[in-house]
């Protein structure tokens, strides 16, 4: 794919020195994902197919920008694009939505992939900006707070604190389905579900947790970000304990801002929901087809999230935000 001065081509294993440079170039050596900031771990992973990286190269062949698709949601038809960076010479050309369109065409075809997640960083609105003028539509579901930290952007000066990033869909393989919504967020969520390329059965959820089941909760740390997840594959009569137990051991080893995901497809996500809320969670957004049918996030921060650090460019996105923060004042009362 070219345009301009610029083509879009697979990574090469010639390029891992030239792309870890580039990193070190935008972000210094704080940057908190080993992957692409040092070559032997970007070649390792790229080997072992956990990394799918793709470059653009100026008309002189020099690298002039990088991104790569992964995994990250449970189900393997859902991938992330990110880790996304343009070198300063080249920024302002359109750089960051060729490598978005050729993620979302290419090798979302070669890799099969079905939908297509990204994290569009908040502390400056470039990249909420580039995707809005994508050739594969893409919608906004929702608001990761403090989840990169301020020093992997201290050589830039970009962030006043941690880093809070919107979360975008592009819908490439359509899958409609049930989803149940909480009570509490029964105009949050349809409000969301509006601007979504693909049909949703939107049903209240009312049930209890279910008497006999167990919870199935696995955590998952983000290199040095500070930032832990848990995933809830299963949420029955002993979630309490179980996810305070897996909460403690992230908290136990320094993560400041984590975040759960749970499945809406399950009539009971209300109840969990409340729970989580009483333990100061809030409301994150949906995460699409997460579990093959869609995801809820929900977060929570330790002290006060960089609100003010935090950049929005769409008008539906500013009331996506305007829910979250909004979910935050009252769970954090």
């Amino acid at each position: 794919m070219q345009k301009g001065t610029y083509r879009i081509e697979p990574f090469q294993d010639t390029d891992a020195q030239e792309v870890t440079d580039l990193i070190k170039e935008v972000y210094g050596d704080k940057f908190p994902i080993e992957t692409i900031s040092d070559p032997v771990a970007l070649l390792t992973a790229v080997k072992e197919e956990k990394f799918i990286p793709f470059v653009a190269r100026s008309s002189d062949n020099r690298i002039a920008g990088f991104t790569a698709v992964y995994p990250l949601a449970p189900y393997k038809g859902v991938r992330e694009m990110g880790l996304t960076v343009a070198r300063r010479q080249d920024r302002n050309q359109g750089i960051s939505g060729l490598l978005f369109d050729y993620g979302l065409t290419v090798v979302a075809q070669k890799v099969g992939i079905e939908l297509m997640y990204g994290e569009a960083v908040c502390n400056h609105t470039y990249t909420q900006r580039a995707i809005a003028k994508l050739k594969v539509p893409v919608v906004e579901t929702g608001l990761a707070l403090d989840i990169m930290p301020a020093e992997a952007y201290e050589k830039e000066k970009s962030a006043s604190g941690r880093v809070a990033a919107v979360c975008i869909f592009g819908v490439i393989a359509r899958k409609p389905h049930r989803v149940y919504i909480p009570a509490v967020y029964n105009k949050s969520l349809p409000f969301i579900y509006e601007n979504i390329e693909d049909k949703r059965t939107l049903l209240p959820s009312t049930d209890p947790l279910p008497a006999g089941k167990q919870t199935n909760v696995s955590i998952q740390p983000v290199g040095d970000s500070g930032m832990g997840r848990l995933i809830v594959h299963e949420a029955g009569e002993d979630f309490d304990r179980i996810f305070g137990r897996q909460e403690e051991e992230l908290m136990k080893s320094g993560h400041a801002v984590l975040q759960a995901w749970l499945k809406l497809a399950s009539p009971s996500v209300g109840d969990a929901v409340d729970r989580l809320r009483k333990k100061g969670y809030c409301l994150g957004g949906v995460l699409l087809r997460w579990f093959d049918e869609d995801g809820l996030l929900m977060q929570k921060v330790t002290g006060l999230p960089n609100w003010e650090g935090i950049h929005i460019h769409s008008e539906r996105m500013k009331k996506v935000t305007d829910f979250v923060k909004q979910d935050w004042l009252e769970t954090n009362r």
